[in-house]
């Protein structure tokens, strides 16, 4: 996976998950903790602008193909899930 590709993926991961946690903004009054499913509400928005903002940023990195790589899966697994683990907690 080329660097225009990564970049293009973590712009849709970050929309996708932002997208999820506005939606989730409107449940939050049904799950058995509202506290914390605002938490999730909050950190899926959080993590779905910071993916957005990495995405934008990532053509700028000077790192080698193994760090590009490395990182790219961090940023995909750690941002959703942040996200799911409140969210289950919640529920």
């Amino acid at each position: 996976m080329d660097r225009s590709s990564q970049s293009r993926r973590l712009l849709q991961v970050g929309i996708g998950l932002f997208l999820v946690a506005v939606l989730l903004g409107l449940a939050i009054p049904h799950f058995a903790v509202p506290r914390l499913a605002l938490s999730a509400h909050l950190v899926g928005i959080l993590q779905g602008i910071f993916l957005v903002v990495a995405g934008l940023l990532w053509p700028q990195l000077n790192l080698t193909p193994a760090q590009f790589r490395g990182t790219y899966w961090l940023l995909v697994y750690q941002a959703p899930a942040a996200f799911l683990s409140n969210l289950l907690a919640a529920a």
